[in-house]
């Protein structure tokens, strides 16, 4: 279970890093 949850907090990262690359990407 523990390295479900350490799976998990990186998908969390992923998305985020995801979804402000997009944002830049709409901006410019």
């Amino acid at each position: 279970m523990h390295h479900l949850g350490r799976l998990n907090e990186i998908n969390v990262r992923l998305l985020s890093i995801l979804s402000g690359l997009a944002f830049i990407f709409v901006s410019v």
